[in-house]
């Protein structure tokens, strides 16, 4: 779903009669679509899945390498779910504030590293590059934590996609025109182009707190299909 990073280009180039000149070159054009999908992603647009496994006594995870297929910034975690031993059901946990569970961890890590209280998991906490949970598991389960997030992505590929709905694909374009009309210049275009995104921007927003259940099927990172 969406444009591909190369039609975009296209067509902020044909707007200007243009295919790449030393004036505005095409990294630009890439950087200012990139800003355009980092501002609407903030609108939580994409929701993503990613796993990864459960180690006894390891408190916390690297959530950079959880993540989902070119999913380089994760804006809010939605949810946050694991499996009990040997089981396939999945189990929510809720989340905790880092001085509470920085408090447990005090309270059960004993001076070897190990813990005096361990199980299944009931909290998270979200800190940094880290997920941390608490109980600390006492076991392994391959997949065994997964999160659903809101992401930003990163379009580095010619045939990456904004996975932007059909009629809000054209934003990206309005804002690429709009920097390239103010290193040209031409603040009334600038204006104009910058002012068609930022409604676009904010249709997007009241769109989707009209309920995503409703509204929005979940976007998967691994591909451009359209999760029901």
């Amino acid at each position: 779903m969406g444009a591909t990073l190369a039609t975009l280009i296209d067509r902020v180039q044909t707007n200007f009669g243009e295919t790449g000149t030393a004036y505005t070159t095409e990294a630009e054009i890439r950087q200012w679509i990139q800003e355009a999908h980092d501002r609407l992603a903030d609108t939580g647009y994409i929701v993503a899945q990613a796993t990864t496994d459960l180690v006894a006594n390891q408190e916390n995870y690297d959530i950079t390498t959880a993540t989902a297929t070119n999913a380089y910034r994760i804006i809010r975690l939605v949810d946050v779910q694991y499996l009990k031993d040997g089981d396939t059901t999945w189990h929510k946990l809720q989340p905790a504030k880092w001085e509470d569970i920085r408090a447990w961890y005090d309270s059960t890590e004993s001076t070897a590293g190990t813990w005096s209280s361990s199980g299944e998991p009931a909290y998270y906490c979200w800190y940094g590059a880290h997920l941390y949970l608490y109980p600390v598991p006492s076991y392994d389960e391959t997949g065994g934590l997964q999160l659903t997030f809101m992401a930003a992505q990163l379009l580095d590929e010619d045939t990456d996609t904004t996975r932007l709905p059909r009629e809000y694909e054209v934003l990206p374009i309005d804002y690429a025109i709009a920097q390239w009309c103010r290193k040209d210049g031409r603040a009334d275009l600038e204006q104009y182009y910058m002012a068609r995104f930022m409604d676009g921007e904010s249709r997007l927003k009241s769109w989707l707190r009209g309920g995503r259940d409703n509204k929005v099927r979940m976007i998967s990172m691994d591909d451009t299909r359209l999760v029901p």
